[in-house]
Order: structure tokens, then C-alpha cells, then sequence
């Protein structure tokens, strides 16, 4: 059964901790405010770097080689991903068709 004294504390309680804890500077949450908001504006700023620095490459690889498609035309880039695409395709190829043919073998052996 739910009673005003129990709704009254439920909620007094709560907020009487959190205005302790900004109050008398607990928990140093200013510093963990202060860190949240640097880093979460560095990611930020991070993300539009890459994102910028790959169309602006796009857009050079385009003008370079003479091609007349837009730097949207193969979003997302995965472009900076294709030498390593090249030898793990090999290595996972002839570890799957060794796989499928083992158990091919033990099958019909």
C-alpha cells in the first residue's frame, strides 16, 4: 500500500542527496562534469576531422583520376579499409574451403 509518507520520502530523499552533493561540492562532481563536457567536445571535434579529412580525400581521388561521381557516391568510405580487405579475404577463403572440405571428406569417408 502506497501512503503520502511514503511518496513525500521518496522523493525528499533523492533530491535532499543531490543538493548535499552540489551544495557542500561532494564526489568533486564539478571535475566529472568539467571532463565530461572536454571529452565529449574533443570526440566531437575528432569525428568532424576524419569525416572531413575523408571527403576532402574523396573529393581529391576524384578530381585526380578524372572521375565525375560525387564523394557521397561510395558512403560510407571504406576506401582506407582496402589493403587489409585483400589478405584477410585470402586467409578466410582457404580457411573456410578447408574447413567445408575436411568435413566433406569426413562425411563421405
Amino acid at each position: 500500500v502506497i501512503t503520502p509518507a511514503y511518496v513525500v520520502i521518496s522523493f525528499t530523499l533523492p533530491i535532499s542527496f543531490g543538493l548535499a552533493i552540489l551544495r557542500y561540492r561532494l564526489y568533486d562532481i564539478d571535475i566529472i562534469i568539467n571532463r565530461t563536457l572536454v571529452y565529449s567536445t574533443l570526440s566531437v571535434l575528432l569525428a568532424m576531422v576524419y569525416f572531413g579529412l575523408i571527403i576532402s580525400l574523396q573529393s581529391l581521388v576524384h578530381l585526380v583520376t578524372g572521375t565525375m561521381s560525387s564523394p557521397w557516391s561510395s558512403w560510407p568510405p571504406h576506401w582506407p579499409l582496402l589493403p587489409c580487405s585483400s589478405p584477410c579475404e585470402g586467409v578466410f577463403r582457404e580457411s573456410s574451403t578447408a574447413a567445408f572440405t575436411g568435413a566433406s571428406m569426413m562425411l563421405l569417408g
